[in-house]
């Protein structure tokens, strides 16, 4: 094991973490599992908060959330390899691109816990 010197293991670390290919795969992963998840973990609350399969469905959706991670870190590689990592223009980009998509979950999200199927029109 290297000695702790100036953060050299940090730095090692995260010279392996942080490769392209294995980011892929990591949010290839979660694009896959994070549904899964979703349904698995909103059916077990669906044991203690009826009814399970309105919980399954809301855990579903919210593990759409690790899909939707995937696609906008593609999308981001698609940028910043167009525009270059340090371009202004690609990171107005992107900013405008991360913001729309969070309001856009966000008031998806909102409106998913008061359709009847999914939250109950309860709030």
């Amino acid at each position: 094991m290297p000695v702790v010197s100036g953060g050299y293991l940090l730095k090692e670390i995260l010279d392996y973490i942080l490769v392209e290919e294995r980011i892929d795969t990591f949010f290839a992963i979660l694009a896959w599992a994070a549904p899964l998840a979703g349904i698995l973990l909103g059916a077990f609350v669906g044991l203690f908060k009826k009814p399970a399969v309105h919980q399954a469905l809301r855990g579903f959706i919210f593990g759409l959330g690790g899909t939707v991670i995937f696609f906008l870190w593609k999308l981001f590689l698609v940028i910043v390899n167009h525009y270059g990592i340090d371009s202004v223009k690609g990171l107005l980009i992107n900013l405008l691109i991360f913001t729309v998509t969070g309001i856009v979950l966000g008031l998806g999200w909102r409106w998913a816990n008061r359709h009847p199927l999914i939250g109950g029109n309860n709030r």
